[in-house]
């Protein structure tokens, strides 16, 4: 990678991995408080990645972007990245995402695509979703946002 943070193949080497197994009382720990660290798994997952050369291959996931219904792909979505945050009484920015009328109303009019799919402040702050689940839910929007 041209930025410096990741060196292909070499995970003592690279800037990300280094982070992420800092003591967690120096400055370079990653993420900062009050996010809660990676699991030792998480940790391992970016470990094996950029021993593997840190490429950019598609997973052999459960994730199929021609399957994008509501029920079945973007409601689920919503409620493991999303309702955390935005549901119960007070909703994180009064955005509530816990029905299909309340996250079709934040697709018309919160720009939810724009704010999972933002390369500067993306949502969730943490544990960002799938590209591949990101496109389920744009291809959902794109076929009318349908009640399915």
């Amino acid at each position: 990678m041209a930025s410096g943070i990741v060196k292909a193949g070499n995970p003592s080497e690279s800037k990300l991995y280094k982070v992420l197994i800092a003591s967690p009382n120096s400055e370079e720990f990653m993420p900062p408080s009050p996010y809660l660290p990676l699991t030792s798994d998480q940790i391992g997952l970016i470990y094996w990645w950029i021993s593997q050369g840190a490429l950019d291959n598609p997973c052999s996931s459960l994730c199929d972007t021609n399957n994008f219904t509501f029920s079945v792909t973007v409601m689920p979505t919503i409620q493991n990245n999303c309702a955390g945050c935005h549901s119960g009484s007070n909703p994180s920015a009064g955005l509530m995402l816990d029905n299909y009328t309340n996250i079709v109303n934040a697709v018309n009019n919160k720009n939810l695509y724009g704010l999972i799919n933002s390369t500067t402040n993306p949502m969730p702050p943490y544990g960002l979703m799938s590209a591949c689940k990101i496109r389920q839910i744009k291809k959902w929007i794109d076929a009318g946002k349908q009640n399915n």
